[in-house]
């Protein structure tokens, strides 16, 4: 299971026995039961009897009247909404067709026979889901999406505030007020009274990690302390940046900071603290792979390192500013395995970054462009009038009116510069985007992984002082660092040489604008060209009210979202649902295993290569062991470089936030990397599959309804969760995913027949999504862009297919005991299966936002996610009795697309 450890999962326990129903066992000499209607009235004389004598109750007695009235009421309401369903249910057509479509079936599908009905409050609610959330009137074989998402999509319109609202946002906001119920003190935490040494109990370190949590939020939702502070932290920030690049003053030094500064400013604190050495056992084989990537092997370069100039310290100290906050400025840099040499070592990545828009094609439209320019323009002039303002009020009423001219000179010049630098600004940016590789370039694992030494990088870049870039961001040098497109770098090193140094600053400067401006007041100046691309990107009105609440969540997951998935783990995720989630992962794999030998287009060679990679996925589930999230300890140390501030200081708590969250991987630079590290945070609604650690990763925010229950029967959990856990299991095998071992080296393992094979079925996939649309506003249809998908394109069918088979795999093991059917509902298991996967992909979006996630998303729009896997799906053909090749919803032998 998840990294063959045992877990000590310190949560709530479930009440396993919540629904157990113990029968009346009549002895000998006891006469026979009343009947149902006895026994109903009987109950409720008993109940209300008393009643004729309310002064002789006692106040116990009046306590426990009052909750069965309240129990009975609540009993009323339960059978009311259940008739409902089945009244509802009643009316409707069967399952298998329309009403009007032409050919009915002449059954509703071919199905496994039902045991029993399940008749829980979890199967009842399930079942009433399905009914709201299906919509009987569309033929499922013509458009399986519209069947099973329309009623949901209807009863969930898109709020205000965003650009998308599906099954994963509404289940994001469930999980937010399960979290602001902790925050804000209505939920009580788990009590804990276990001491460790020294005698400090888990209660009182938890008590210490929640308040820590409180300050952050208190802090994020206190708007008045925000608005009254105004522009101000941000104008702090400006002029601890402004003069690094450009010196305005000429009498100041040169140098970039001085020795106390250099010894005091957080981009410096990171070189004083020595990373403690991890040395776990080490992931066999831990050396190079015995076929080399084609990326080339770095060769340290004969010459010595560029010259030094004082322009290239001080760029590169400007550069060094911003990235340590978080802040990609012309490009990015994180930390991340060495695929090529060992997939542990961290290992300085650059990528392409930098820009304001999304994606470089949106600097192609001039709509797009002409708004951005404004945006710009909006925060350079609001920027110049805040520093002005600030600048008068210092001077004080006398000093100003004394300098009333020259004051509204240098203003006037400031705006009028404002205006220049906002237009070099933007043809900066359109320069900077047409240099970067687009979307399908950089999914490539092969073409992006180009190692260089420190010194090839140094004649790349000549622009900048690279060991002083990252000296200035780790605590040593790296010998290898892995570019991820040397054209863009050397393009960058041009423009940079060729940019006047006032508008590289004014480009920073907006970066910092953009990224910060959302810490401010709803009213300071400075936060609204943030506001403006913000919904402009979503497609929302301008005066959409913000959801402060999901924001303020958000910001603390970034900051601080293992902590707080300690707290919503507690409440949500037991022990038995996690064990569950497990299984049905474990189930996916031996579906996986056992159906590879019938994949006739695989080798024998590359078959074993792929089973040993399959045996080697390691599994992680519900919550992270680094930080520990069930020791809160742990969770204490990890954090406890992190200082929250209480109201008044949000702007400086996430400013702290981003600085740390680039600080800390920085510092494990040229060590060995924590295997026990998690890419998300518990409560997260999302999972994925890491190739260097080949793990799937499936947060406890995830694990919920309306994509898992514990108690759901197995074709709802198959598939709902099923899918999506099959889903990433395929990732291994995907157009990229295939490109790493099973120790996550970037190696190629498959045979040259087999790899022509998968190719071509890859391409099948590319043709057939391609013919995709979505609809647009006044009639228009943008068309989706399969090679950027294709990857999630093949998880999908191949996900579909493996849960598919895993739950037929349990009901042949078990004899399909346990297989419950839903009450109310005439659908057969095997539609139910299928039906739960396309309700989980319930989804509404606006026009603007589905321009942006079909240029930017890997990810298909889910309506083909179900449509185009579906398609490929025979096993659903038949389940839903559709006609082969006639049918919307089928395709012909010949015409399936079809990989794992």
């Amino acid at each position: 299971m998840a990294d063959n450890r045992d877990r000590s999962v310190r949560i709530a326990n479930e009440d396993d026995d919540a629904n157990e129903r113990t029968p009346l066992v009549a002895g000998e000499g006891v006469s026979a039961p009343p009947s149902r209607t006895r026994r109903f009235k009987n109950s409720v004389s008993s109940v209300f009897e008393p009643l004729a004598h309310p002064n002789e109750l006692r106040p116990l007695e009046k306590f426990l009247l009052i909750l069965a009235l309240v129990l009975l009421l609540l009993a009323a309401i339960f059978i009311g909404l259940f008739a409902g369903v089945k009244n509802r249910l009643d009316h409707t057509m069967p399952p298998g067709r329309a009403p009007g479509s032409p050919d009915p079936p002449s059954h509703p599908g071919e199905g496994t026979p039902w045991r029993t009905t399940c008749d829980t409050e979890t199967c009842v609610l399930a079942a009433a889901e399905i009914l709201k959330g299906v919509d009987t009137t569309v033929d499922p074989c013509d458009d399986f999406y519209e069947f099973t998402t329309a009623g949901w999509r209807k009863n969930h319109p898109i709020p205000s505030d965003t650009g998308i609202f599906g099954i994963g946002q509404w289940l994001t906001a469930e999980n937010t007020k399960i979290m602001v119920g902790i925050l804000e003190g209505t939920t009580k935490i788990k009590s804990n009274t276990t001491a460790a040494t020294g005698g400090e109990t888990d209660d009182s370190v938890d008590k210490e990690n929640l308040s820590k949590l409180q300050d952050f939020y208190d802090s994020c939702m206190d708007q008045e302390a925000q608005d009254k502070a105004g522009d101000e932290p941000l104008l702090k920030l400006v002029d601890e940046f402004r003069g690094r690049l450009v010196v305005r003053d000429p009498t100041k030094q040169d140098d970039l900071v001085s020795k106390e500064e250099d010894a005091s400013t957080p981009l410096f604190i990171a070189q004083r603290h020595q990373p403690v050495h991890f040395s776990p056992s080490p992931v066999p084989p831990n050396r190079p792979p015995p076929k080399a990537p084609l990326g080339h092997p770095p060769k340290e370069d004969p010459r010595p390192l560029p010259p030094q100039s004082k322009r290239q310290q001080k760029l590169t100290q400007a550069i060094v500013w911003a990235h340590s906050r978080g802040l990609d400025v012309f490009f990015g840099s994180r930390i991340d395995g060495d695929i090529g040499r060992d997939p542990q070592l961290a290992t300085p990545l650059i990528d392409p970054g930098g820009l304001g828009f999304p994606d470089k094609v949106y600097y192609e439209d001039k709509d797009e462009i002409e708004f951005y320019s404004s945006v710009i323009d909006q925060a350079f002039v609001s920027l110049a009038k805040a520093l002005h303002a600030r600048e008068t009020a210092k001077l004080g009423e006398v000093d100003a009116k004394k300098k009333q001219g020259s004051s509204d000179k240098k203003l006037e010049q400031a705006v009028k510069l404002a205006h220049q630098l906002a237009k070099e600004v933007v043809n900066f940016e359109t320069e900077l985007a047409e240099a970067q590789p687009d979307g399908v370039e950089l999914s490539d694992p092969m073409g992006t992984y180009n190692p260089t030494s420190l010194a090839q990088f140094s004649y790349m870049l000549t622009s900048l002082d690279v060991p002083l870039y990252f000296t200035g961001l780790g605590v040593r040098q790296p010998d290898q660092i892995i570019v991820a497109n040397t054209k863009y770098v050397r393009r960058v090193d041009s423009l940079l040489s060729r940019t006047r140094d006032e508008v590289l600053e004014a480009y920073i400067l907006w970066t910092l604008l953009r990224t910060f401006g959302r810490g401010l007041g709803p009213h300071a100046s400075l936060r609204q060209p943030f506001n403006r691309l913000d919904k402009r990107a979503k497609g929302i009105a301008d005066d959409a009210k913000e959801n402060r609440v999901g924001f303020c969540l958000d910001e603390i997951n970034q900051a601080l979202g293992y902590s707080a998935g300690r707290y919503f783990v507690q409440q949500t995720f037991s022990a038995r649902a996690k064990a569950r989630a497990e299984e049905i992962i474990e189930a996916l794999r031996a579906s996986f295993l056992e159906r590879l030998p019938e994949l006739a287009w695989i080798d024998p060679k590359t078959r074993r290569r792929a089973e040993v990679k399959a045996r080697a996925v390691k599994v992680k589930v519900g919550y992270p062991e680094y930080p520990n999230t069930t020791d809160p300890r742990d969770i204490r140390a990890f954090y406890s470089d992190l200082k929250v501030l209480g109201k008044g200081h949000f702007f400086e708590n996430a400013l702290e936030s981003a600085i740390r969250l680039t600080r800390r991987p920085w510092r494990r630079l040229g060590y060995k990397m924590d295997p026990r590290r998690w890419d998300m945070f518990p409560s997260e609604v999302n999972a994925y599959y890491s190739p260097p650690e080949n793990e799937i990763v499936f947060p406890a925010g995830i694990l919920q309804p309306l994509y898992f229950h514990v108690d759901w029967p197995g074709y709802l959990q198959f598939g709902a969760f099923g899918t999506t856990a099959g889903h990433e299991l395929s990732h291994a095998f995907d157009p990229a995913g295939r490109e790493y071992d099973e120790n996550g080296y970037l190696r190629d393992w498959w045979t040259n027949d087999t790899a022509v094979e998968f190719n071509r079925r890859r391409d099948c996939i590319v043709a057939q999504y391609g013919k995709y649309t979505m609809p647009l506003e006044n009639g228009k249809t943008i068309k989706l862009n399969p090679e950027l998908t294709i990857g999630e394109d093949v998880a999908d069918g191949g996900g579909l297919s493996q849960s598919y088979y895993a739950w037929k795999s349990t009901l042949k093991d078990s004899n399909g005991i346990g297989l419950m059917k839903l009450p109310g509902l005439e659908y057969t298991p095997e539609q139910l299966f299928y039906i739960a996967y396309g309700m989980a992909w319930a989804r509404n979006i606006r026009p603007q936002e589905t321009i942006r996630r079909i240029r930017t998303d890997p990810h298909s729009p889910t309506k083909w996610r179900v449509n185009g896997a579906l398609q490929n799906s025979p096993e659903f053909a038949a389940a839903f009795s559709c006609k082969i090749g006639k049918d919307r919803m089928t395709r012909t032998p010949e015409e399936r697309c079809e990989i794992w």
